[in-house]
């Protein structure tokens, strides 16, 4: 299950990041529930139910869910959402389901969300997609590695920002972002020219510099 919105909005509920609040009202497809889902078929009978996607809210949701009675529900939860997700969870428990939840919250929480959410069975725990050193240590030898996505990693970034494209800067509320390469410098707030190195999309070599400059050697485990 992606539950309902706790507001009608559009939320991200994904393995691959932190939840929150759609800025660019985005579906996110449900991957994570549909790699789950793959796992149990043939042997179990198995519906994806989206929400988000479909707009659903708890009303209908909670229709949806005793007329299915299911023996088991599973549901995507976060931490921005938490209390709201449970909801879901408390109605499938009053059906006789066994409860499961998974996402990034309860992946390092699990002990704790079991503890506040009783009506909670199991938590599942880990990521479909490998963390950035799981990666780094499946790659052949190299001299540079240069890491797209993983937003969240603790390394030194550069944002790559077109004013056109409308979207908000990242390094505001991101400390290991150090540069920003862009075609819009005349837009950028003050405090980013004073804070970041400014470089334009196509300074090839001031780019290459950065990345040299910041590169950092990493011990990779055999």
């Amino acid at each position: 299950m992606n539950p309902p919105s706790p507001d009608g909005g559009i939320w991200i509920r994904t393995q691959h990041r932190v939840g929150r609040r759609s800025r660019e009202n985005m579906i996110w497809p449900q991957v994570s529930l549909a790699q789950l889902a793959s796992l149990l078929v043939p042997d179990y009978s198995v519906e994806v139910i989206d929400a988000i996607a479909t707009r659903m809210g708890w009303p209908e949701f909670a229709d949806q869910v005793r007329a299915r009675r299911p023996l088991y529900y599973l549901t995507q939860v976060t931490a921005p959402t938490l209390t709201n997700d449970m909801y879901g969870v408390f109605l499938a428990k009053s059906l006789d389901a066994v409860t499961m939840a998974f996402g990034t919250h309860v992946t390092p929480l699990a002990r704790e969300t079991l503890r506040q959410f009783p009506a909670l069975d199991f938590v599942l725990r880990g990521e479909p997609e490998m963390t950035m050193d799981e990666v780094l240590c499946r790659l052949s030898p190299c001299d540079l590695v240069l890491v797209e996505g993983y937003k969240a990693a603790p390394i030194p970034k550069l944002e790559v920002w077109r004013a056109a494209v409308g979207k908000p800067l990242l390094h505001p509320q991101d400390s290991h972002i150090l540069a920003i390469a862009t075609d819009s410098a005349g837009s950028l707030p003050p405090e980013s020219s004073r804070r970041l190195q400014v470089m334009g999309l196509e300074d090839y070599d001031a780019i290459a510099t950065f990345v040299s400059q910041h590169a950092r050697r990493l011990a990779v485990a055999d």
